[in-house]
């Protein structure tokens, strides 16, 4: 059962009121309580061809093999090729794709964000690379991803 707006809230809250957090992920209901506290954020832009190749290649897979998602959830192909349904992966992608493309640059400039270092990724490469000098540097420290 999907926990209601206000709960969400509460649990992310609780989960990012430590010294150090990483979130995966930018749920919009509960952006500007992550976005307040972050140091940075890791926007993988990728093209969409890689987006959508990605996404299918997981399903596939994850169908074939019956894989558990959680609390023994396992993915149905035949879920996501109703294009319509909200509840395809698919129609996800092509709902939000491009609206983030829009979006994030606007949401990265507003004064309330000034503070963010946005480390904008745009190919798998470019994300290897600057995990590589990372690890090279021995950088560590929090940050708040972005989908």
């Amino acid at each position: 059962m999907e926990a209601s707006d206000e709960v969400f809230r509460e649990r992310v809250e609780t989960a990012i009121d430590s010294a150090t957090w990483v979130v995966a992920g930018n749920y919009r209901v509960v952006r500007d309580v992550i976005w307040q506290k972050a140091e940075a954020i890791i926007w993988l832009d990728y093209p969409f061809h890689i987006v959508f190749w990605r996404l299918f290649t997981r399903t596939i897979r994850r169908s074939l093999f019956q894989e558990e998602l959680w609390n023994g959830n396992r993915e149905k192909f035949w879920w996501h090729l109703k294009l319509w349904s909200e509840e395809s992966l698919f129609h996800w992608l092509f709902k939000t794709y491009w609206r983030r493309k829009r979006e994030y640059p606007m949401l990265f400039s507003l004064p309330e964000n000034a503070h963010l270092k946005i480390i904008h990724l745009k190919h798998p490469k470019e994300t290897e690379q600057w995990l590589n000098n990372m690890s090279l540097r021995g950088d560590c420290f929090a940050l708040s991803g972005s989908q």
